[in-house]
C-alpha cells in the first residue's frame, strides 16, 4: 500500500503547488478521501488485534494515533512560529501575524484558533467559519463566500485533514468489535447526510469533503474492505493484487485524460479503489521496500506546504521550477524527517502496544 499513499501525498502536493512538468494527478480532494478509506482499513486491521477493546487497549490506541500525526505536526509548527515570513495571514488583520491577530478576533474564535492550532483537533471547524472586513466572524456554508475563511490561520494548511482522522480515531474502537452491518448502515447514514445536502445546494467546499458526518462513509467503507479481506483470504492472489495496484496507480496519474465528467469520475474512481484496497494490500503486506516508501507520505504530506511558503518567499520568481523545487526539497525532508524524526518516536509507540500485550497475556504465560 506504500507506493499507493505516497501517490496520493504526491497528488496533493500537486493540487498545491501546480502541475510538475505538466503532469496532473488526482484532485487534493480526491486524494485526500482515498487516504480514509486506508486509514479506515488499517484502524479496522489493528483494533482486536494489535489492540485489545477494553479500556486499556482503546487508551493506548488514542495515545499511539496521536503519536503518530502530533509530533511531526508539532516540529513543523513550531518552525513556523520562528519564521517571520511564515507569519502573513490577513490583510482585515492589522500587522498580518496569525497569533497577535488572536487579540482582534472574538473570544470563541481565537480559543478555537489557538486550541486546534496546538492540538489538531477542531482544525475542520474553521473552514465553516469566516472573517468580514469588520472582524466580525460568522458561520458560512460556502468557504470564502463572503469573507476570509477562519483557516487561513493554519500554518500547515493539509493538517486540517488531520482533524477527521482525530475524529475517526475518536469512535473507531467503537465500530471494531461490531457486526459488519452495523458499520455499513452508518455508512448509509453518512451517505444519506451527503446526500441531503447536496440537494439542497450545499455541495461545496468545505461541505464536500471536510464535514466529518458526510466524511464518515470513506472511512466506513475502508473498514468494510478489511473485513471483506479478512473473511475471504482464499479470493487473493498475486495476479488480481497487481491488476488492482495498476488501477490505481493508472488511476491517479492519468485521470485527467478520462472522458468522464468530473463528478463521475470521482465517484467512480473511490468506489473502484474501495474494491482495490484489499488486493493491493494483500499483495504489499509484506514488502519492507513498499512499506518504507509509504512511510514517507504523511512527512511529505505535512511538510510540502512549508517548503512551498520558503519558496515562494525566497525565490518568488522561479517560473517554471517552482513545482519541481517544491517536490525535491519536500522529498528530501520528509525522508530527513522519517529517518531521524519519526522512527525514534515509533519506538515509544511500540513500547505502549508491547506493554499492552504484555498486560494481556494470562499470568501463567507473564511468570514463565
Amino acid at each position: 500500500m506504500g507506493i499507493v499513499r505516497l501517490l496520493l501525498a504526491f497528488s496533493v502536493l500537486n493540487a498545491h503547488v501546480g502541475r510538475l512538468f505538466g503532469f496532473e494527478a488526482i484532485s487534493g480532494e480526491l486524494a485526500v478521501q482515498s487516504f480514509f478509506v486506508i486509514s479506515g482499513f488499517y484502524m479496522s486491521l489493528v483494533l482486536g488485534k494489535k489492540y485489545s477493546l477494553d479500556r486499556a487497549g482503546i487508551t493506548t490506541f488514542y495515545r499511539n494515533r496521536f503519536l503518530r500525526l502530533a509530533p511531526t505536526y508539532w516540529l513543523l509548527l513550531a518552525i513556523c512560529l520562528i519564521w517571520p515570513e511564515m507569519s502573513t495571514v490577513s490583510p482585515y488583520i492589522p500587522g498580518g501575524n496569525i497569533v497577535t491577530s488572536l487579540t482582534h478576533l472574538p473570544f470563541f474564535d481565537a480559543c478555537l484558533i489557538a486550541i486546534s492550532g496546538v492540538f489538531l483537533m477542531g482544525q475542520d471547524l474553521l473552514f465553516f467559519r469566516e472573517i468580514s472586513p469588520d472582524l466580525s466572524v460568522h458561520w458560512s456554508t460556502h468557504a470564502g463566500s463572503a469573507g476570509l475563511p477562519l483557516n487561513s490561520h493554519l500554518y500547515i494548511s493539509p493538517s486540517w485533514s488531520l482533524a477527521l482522522e482525530l475524529w475517526f480515531y475518536l469512535v473507531a474502537p467503537f465500530f471494531a468489535g461490531r457486526r459488519w452491518k452495523v458499520i455499513a448502515g452508518t455508512c448509509a447514514a453518512s451517505l444519506a447526510i451527503r446526500l441531503v445536502l447536496a440537494d439542497n445546494g450545499i455541495w461545496n467546499d468545505p461541505w464536500n469533503f471536510r464535514f466529518f458526518p458526510s466524511e464518515f462513509l470513506w472511512f466506513g467503507l475502508g473498514m468494510l474492505a478489511q473485513r471483506f479481506h479478512s473473511a475471504n483470504k482464499s479470493v487473493f492472489n498475486r495476479q488480481l493484487g497487481l491488476a488492482a495496484l495498476a488501477f490505481v496507480v493508472l488511476g491517479i496519474c492519468f485521470q485527467s485524460f478520462i472522458p468522464l465528467e468530473k463528478m463521475m469520475k470521482h465517484w467512480v474512481f473511490l468506489s473502484l479503489f474501495v474494491v482495490a484496497v484489499p488486493f493491493i494490500f494483500d499483495l504489499t503486506k509484506n514488502n519492507s521496500i513498499d512499506r518504507f516508501v509509504g512511510e514517507l507520505s504523511f512527512p511529505l504530506y505535512m511538510c510540502h506546504a512549508v517548503v512551498q511558503h520558503a519558496i515562494d518567499s525566497y525565490w518568488p520568481d522561479a517560473g517554471d521550477w517552482t513545482a519541481p523545487s517544491i517536490a525535491s526539497i519536500s522529498i528530501v525532508i520528509a525522508i530527513a524527517l522519517n529517518r531521524g524524526f519519526e522512527m525514534p518516536i515509533e519506538k515509544i509507540r511500540q513500547r505502549g502496544l508491547q506493554k499492552l500485550s504484555l498486560e494481556n497475556q494470562p499470568t501463567s504465560k507473564r511468570v514463565a
